[in-house]
């Protein structure tokens, strides 16, 4: 659950130089195994350690929950250079949706055809405005030796995820030619944050996949880097979002979509899951 602003940083991490810049769109919120879970959870990690600047406030559950009036839907086009969604994901959104309505809550089909560039507009951001080189993160603030890593992940012995370690070798050439028309993406940024702002209305919410996919099996990542884009995006847009199962298994890995709520929302969300989650019967064992 991508809390911009409320989870510190471990203390590893939050010595690095870039550390700081890149964590403020690289929000990550705590993995829950019940969406009950996460309200109490927040309360106790979030706020101001201080150490990490980026901290300003901490997380209290509302009093009493926020009615949910309308969901939008959205089944975006696929990622540039991403993976098409998948069949189990898109029923897995399209059934979310089903599960608002027949509360009698109002649910409407939304898109936006610059979704499909969220991996690139996450990506302008930190490079445009954060100056930042995913080399340096990867390797712990180590300068990356790219042909020891390659031979190593050829080796069966990887250092890094394959996903990971394509991104920041992708970055590291864009960064030698200048990054061409990498802010252009800035625009659609800007366009997608006062779009979803008069969406988020205090009782809306948006679902749309995670991922394209599925979720990858154990030991194993998701096979394109720009697979992350539809996450990825709202911690660059300051919006809250989380992921809850939808109880599909697709070929033993399972099935989740995304809640998407407007800033400072966070208690309409968590409800939202927890609703999703008796729906859906919450989080389910895979088989072995």
């Amino acid at each position: 659950m991508p809390l911009s602003g409320h989870l510190p940083l471990d203390e590893q991490r939050v010595s690095l130089p870039v550390s700081q810049a890149v964590a403020s769109h690289f929000a990550a919120g705590p993995l829950c195994r019940y969406a009950e879970d996460l309200g109490a959870v927040l309360e106790v990690i979030a706020g101001s350690d201080g150490i990490d600047r980026n901290i300003h406030s901490g997380y209290q559950q509302p009093p009493q929950a926020t009615t949910l009036k309308r969901v939008f839907v959205c089944l975006p086009a696929p990622l540039k250079w991403g993976t098409p969604v998948s069949p189990a994901v898109t029923a897995g959104v399209i059934e979310t949706g089903q599960r608002y309505a027949d509360q009698g809550v109002a649910v409407h089909a939304w898109n936006e055809g610059c979704l499909t560039n969220a991996f690139f507009i996450w990506l302008a951001v930190l490079k445009c405005e954060t100056r930042i080189h995913l080399a340096d993160y990867l390797g712990d603030g180590q300068p990356l030796n790219y042909p020891r890593a390659l031979y190593a992940a050829l080796a069966g012995k990887p250092q890094f995820s394959r996903g990971p370690l394509l991104a920041s070798l992708m970055d590291s050439c864009g960064d030698r030619l200048g990054n061409p028309g990498l802010s252009r993406f800035l625009k659609q940024r800007d366009h997608l944050q006062q779009t979803l702002a008069g969406l988020f209305d205090g009782q809306s919410i948006l679902v749309l996949p995670a991922t394209p996919t599925v979720a990858p099996a154990h030991g194993s990542a998701l096979k394109r880097p720009f697979d992350i884009g539809y996450c990825a995006l709202f911690n660059v847009l300051g919006f809250p979002a989380l992921c809850v199962p939808t109880g599909r298994l697709d070929q033993g890995c399972p099935v989740a979509v995304q809640l998407v709520a407007g800033l400072g929302q966070d208690g309409l969300l968590l409800e939202a899951a927890r609703f999703l989650e008796m729906e859906f019967g919450g989080w389910r064992k895979p088989p072995l």
